[in-house]
């Protein structure tokens, strides 16, 4: 029975050999799985924070294209507006040329009588209507 109880005893040294050797590698496996869950979080906070500066980029950019739609409306109705005032002032040009000299000289004295505001506003028209003939 000693020899049986020999083996016995080299199978259950064997086995504790085997456990001990499990628990080693299963310990290694554990902190290999913790390593690559900390990886994977890493990256997740990574992506958030660049999804995060995406969406602050994107508004900004949208905010951006609004302002220059603004800017191009206001340019349009800037671009009308002076046509408008160059097709009035072509003729008002055309209309001062007809003017009398006598006629002339009674709007300049208007334009001089004018309160200060007025005639400084009025005073251009005025001079090139002088001028013009």
């Amino acid at each position: 029975m000693t020899a049986l109880a020999g083996k016995i005893e080299g199978v259950e040294r064997e086995r504790e050999t085997h456990v001990a050797a499990l628990t080693a590698q299963i310990e290694q496996h554990k902190l290999q799985i913790d390593r690559l869950m900390q990886h994977i979080e890493d990256i997740a906070h990574q992506r958030f924070d660049e999804s995060m500066a995406t969406l602050a980029m994107t508004r900004e950019l949208e905010a951006g294209a609004a302002r220059i739609a603004d800017l191009e409306r206001t340019l349009a109705n800037r671009d009308v507006s002076l046509l408008q005032r160059d097709a009035e002032m072509k003729l008002l040009f055309r209309a001062v040329k007809t003017l009398k000299p006598d006629t002339v000289s009674r709007i300049q004295r208007g334009i001089n009588r004018a309160p200060a505001g007025l005639a400084h506003h009025a005073a251009p028209t005025g001079a090139a209507a002088v001028q013009g003939p």
